[in-house]
């Protein structure tokens, strides 16, 4: 999508250093910008493991590569855009240009290491409008409406954001409807349809997709003969005919014959024509400013598109294609933003990176009993069919047991592919401005929802991670206006000097932003690593190393309860938040370990239903210890962080007794799991008796307090939190014991 218009420039004008820099920005933005959008035309075949990762990244790469080229007519679509750069002198123009790249890099880099999709074009179109509007109000002083409407084309902006929106629904529900359908001719045993069905349904689905590629290459205008493009553009009908009836004589024989995989080419074939798209429409975004500097360079008061700047355009676009294939292969964040998408999409259920929300839990309430009224209301045969048709398959079951990881199957990869392409080509042909990225999310959760993928155990933490990502998007819009917006004044105020700092500061942030995500993914990796062995399938392993797993657990707990107590004790928000991290991170770690544990029991033999039984309830109550260590740090943290009055004297001087009794409480416990001293039990529960007895003591005289009105009311509710939060603590980590003791004694 175009948004800028190309404007005429002198060499005279423009200084060199300035194009090295915006040179510099491009090639960032350019990788920043594909880590994101990658997911657009990876999502459907990773998820589908329809090939290798290296079969498939290479298919992409060349998609980019060629796509680069077809870039061309767009950069060389001038007085057509959002904003009327011609009015702007070269001083305004460049620092419109240098805000929009530096925000759109800020943005996207943002965007990329907590891994949520969003469009690039959308942030820079809005980056736009607010570098624009910073500029009038500096030149102006005060907006006005006149002054608005000459600068920027609002009815094309009211058409994009109109677009964007229309979108984001259509995209749902048309992956919705096209999905349900798919699964009701397919079902989830596609592979033993009548062998006439999938060969049909592959050689429809190579025909769009050619006819997307087709549509794309008809506006290739750098080439001097034509006369293949030409011939395209006339008989263009019949060349699509004469691909399908090929492509379904060819998949009739592979299929029949060879027992060839259809979808695996479709797929492969969509990847490939949604990597070629996105390097078409959107490498503008990237390299478009850039190039304005370079163009400049290459003339001396011609326009941009003369004989030299023509010659050496090719070779920039190339290198562009090549730098996005680079990044698609090395870029780490570009997997995490993949993922995210995956993730909400997975046929089965699992660990979920996203919370529930009130919202998510009311929609799915009322969308689950609207489903109820509905179906009551069918033919019971009807119900059955469908039911029929949604019956997992005994190889899906297995795949999913023995972890090799298919999210969901080729036949909804290849609905979300087909189904995405045919949508941007409706807003080709319709002339209206689309966002490759909402389309083809939205579409993944459209098919997600029909494929039945969000079921009553994962509906509410797959919609508030869509609603996450919706939400993430309007967020970054806004940030997007308000960055651009703020950097453009900064420079036109600054200078030069205004624009160096700023370039520091954004590296910096780059750096810090890098650093902060390696440490999330080494942070991942471990609790993946975890998960892992807290599930292998060999009880004798579990009996090995289940003491190692639970004396971490206390371990992790023993430390979690000294940084709450002690970042109270000495009004340390700091250490809170720490607290509260590690918590939330026990939480989850007890949570999926017992999940894939449940999962993983099936395949374990008879003699592993006693011990399961006793390892899964010490899982149990370590879900119960990291819950009450939960709500004790957030009680305490929300106190702290509201500024609010800490503790007195007398409450101190408990608190540190009691936190040296239950730490020294746990590391008894420790060290019983660990030498398997389950001797020692009964000790353990007369500690827990006398630490209960000091809590009930240390509460008695809180209340006294209260009575005498020395202490502030909400000091003492969190006060009387802790100790009641306490006492459950130490029950919860003594039954982990007791589980683990039950657990050894069972073999």
């Amino acid at each position: 999508m175009q948004v800028i218009d190309i404007c005429y420039f002198s060499f005279m004008d423009i200084n060199f250093g300035l194009v090295i820099l915006l040179m510099l920005l491009g090639i960032i933005d350019l990788i920043v910008g594909v880590s994101n959008d990658s997911v657009n035309f990876l999502h459907s075949a990773f998820g589908s493991r329809i090939s290798s990762r290296k079969t498939i990244l290479w298919i992409a790469s060349i998609g980019l590569i060629i796509g680069s080229f077809f870039s061309f007519d767009m950069i060389d679509l001038t007085r057509k855009g959002l904003v009327s750069t011609s009015l702007f002198s070269l001083n305004d123009l460049a620092i419109i240009l240098f805000a929009v790249m530096i925000t759109d890099i800020i943005i996207i880099d943002i965007c990329n290491t907590f891994g949520i999709p969003t469009s690039t074009t959308t942030a820079l179109i809005i980056e736009l409008v607010g570098a624009t509007l910073a500029v009038i109000v500096a030149k102006n002083g005060v907006v006005l409406e006149q002054d608005i409407n000459r600068y920027i084309n609002i009815n094309h902006l009211f058409l994009i954001l109109a677009g964007i929106l229309i979108s984001i629904f259509l995209a749902f529900i048309a992956g919705l409807i096209a999905q349900f359908a798919a699964r009701i001719i397919f079902s989830f045993n596609f592979n033993k349809q009548q062998k006439f069905l999938l060969p049909l349904s592959g050689s429809l689905s190579t025909t769009i997709i050619f006819y997307f590629i087709v549509r794309k290459a008809l506006h290739l205008d750098f080439i001097d003969n034509e006369n293949w493009l030409s011939f395209l553009n006339t008989y263009l009908n019949e060349v699509l005919i004469s691909i399908f009836g090929t492509s379904f004589f060819i998949f009739l024989v592979l299929t029949n014959l060879f027992s060839g995989n259809v979808l695996k080419y479709i797929v492969l074939l969509g990847t490939f024509a949604l990597a070629l798209s996105f390097a078409a429409n959107d490498l503008v975004n990237f390299i478009g400013i850039p190039l304005i500097g370079i163009s400049s360079l290459l003339t001396n008061f011609k326009t941009i598109y003369n004989t030299e700047a023509n010659a050496i355009l090719p070779i920039i676009l190339g290198s562009s294609g090549i730098i996005l294939s680079a990044t698609i292969f090395i870029s780490k964040r570009s997997k995490a933003v993949v993922d995210t998408e995956l993730f909400l999409g997975r046929q089965f259920s699992g660990y979920e990176r996203f919370e529930p929300s009130y919202f998510s839990r009311s929609l799915v309430r009322h969308v689950s009993n609207l489903s109820n009224r509905v179906t009551k209301h069918l033919p019971g045969f009807l119900t059955n069919y469908i039911k029929s048709r949604y019956k997992i398959t005994t190889q899906q079951l297995k795949e999913k047991q023995t972890g090799n990881v298919i999210y969901f199957d080729a036949i909804r990869a290849t609905v979300n592919l087909v189904v995405s392409t045919i949508l941007i080509l409706a807003g080709t042909w319709s002339h209206i401005p689309l966002s490759t990225t909402f389309i083809v999310f939205l579409v993944a959760m459209g098919t997600s929802l029909a494929d039945q993928a969000w079921t009553q155990e994962s509906a509410v933490y797959r919609i508030s991670g869509v609603l996450t990502i919706l939400s993430s998007w309007f967020l970054v819009s806004c940030f997007a206006f308000i960055g651009a917006f703020i950097l453009s004044l900064t420079i036109w105020h600054g200078g030069y000097i205004a624009l160096i700092i700023i370039i520091i500061l954004m590296g910096l942030m780059l750096y810090k932003s890098s650093k902060y995500f390696r440490f999330q993914q080494k942070k991942n990796d471990e609790f993946s690593a975890k998960i892992k062995k807290e599930t292998e399938t060999s009880v004798e392993w579990i009996y090995d190393k289940g003491g190692d797993q639970f004396k971490k657990y206390l371990l992790e707990a023993s430390k979690i309860y000294f940084l709450a107590i002690n970042g109270l004790i000495e009004y340390d928000l700091l250490q809170l938040k720490e607290a509260s991290q590690k918590s939330r991170e026990l939480s989850k770690r007890a949570k999926s370990g017992k999940q894939d544990l449940f999962q993983n029991l099936v395949k374990m033999p008879d003699k592993s239903i006693e011990p399961g039984h006793n390892f899964i309830q010490g899982l149990d109550y370590v879900s119960e210890l990291s819950g009450s260590l939960k709500l004790l740090v957030e009680s305490i943290l929300e106190h702290i962080d509201n500024n609010h009055k800490g503790l007195n004297v007398n409450q101190a001087d408990e608190l540190n007794q009691l936190m040296d009794d239950v730490t020294g409480f746990f590391n008894y416990l420790v060290h019983v799991v660990k030498d398997a001293r389950y001797y020692n039990l009964s000790e353990l529960v007369t500690r827990q008796h006398i630490l209960t007895r000091d809590i009930d003591t240390i509460q008695k005289s809180q209340i006294k307090r209260l009575k005498s009105d020395e202490t502030k009311t909400k000091i003492s509710l969190i006060y009387i939190e802790i100790l009641s939060e306490t006492k459950n603590i130490i029950l919860y980590s003594l039954n982990i014991v007791k589980s683990h003791r039950d657990f050894i004694n069972s073999f």
